[in-house]
């Protein structure tokens, strides 16, 4: 499965205040661009990502929600 993500600017960004979940509340205004991610879903054995061109800092946000999940199911997932 390929899916293509969708990029935007934010015009403008206001924090408003945290939740008590630890998140943010906040004001944006945002464009949508003509530019975007590619996601490849595959068939696999065990999870794995692989990320091509710019690399991030910190967790990503499918590996965050690998664990996510993990955590919510209560166990390993491959």
């Amino acid at each position: 499965m390929l899916i293509k993500a969708p990029a935007k600017i934010n015009l403008c960004l206001y924090v408003l205040g945290r939740r008590p979940d630890g998140y943010h509340e906040i004001f944006s205004l945002m464009q949508a661009v003509s530019l975007y991610d590619e996601i490849e879903i595959l068939p696999a054995e065990k999870f794995s990502l692989t990320v091509e061109g710019v690399q991030i800092e910190g967790e990503n946000l499918i590996e965050k929600g690998h664990r996510v999940l993990c955590e919510r199911v209560g166990r390993s997932l491959p």
